[in-house]
């Protein structure tokens, strides 16, 4: 089991063409590691993969990556998650 750093998360949107999808990055504790979380139940969304841990307030863990600085940026954490729901075929 992963634990999270309490006071490091960050929420990130995706807005454009109609959509109006959110995740949540959650910081590894004392890891250079950061955790995207998505609701896809909650937008009554169907992702290609299948994903087991799922956290009631965040919804599934899609994705680990390895990021060295301690505070993400708005800009990159976008970036990533705009890829992710592309991946998934979402958007």
């Amino acid at each position: 089991m992963m634990n999270f750093e309490e006071n490091q998360h960050l929420h990130v949107g995706f807005y454009d063409n109609g959509f109006d999808l959110e995740g949540i990055f959650l910081k590894v504790e004392n890891l250079d590691k950061w955790c995207l979380f998505f609701n896809s139940t909650f937008y009554n969304m169907t992702m290609k993969n299948n994903y087991d841990l799922f956290d009631t307030h965040f919804g599934y863990m899609v994705r680990e990556y390895e990021i060295k600085e301690v505070d993400l940026t708005y800009e990159k954490s976008s970036k990533l998650f705009k890829e992710f729901l592309l991946e998934e075929g979402l958007i």
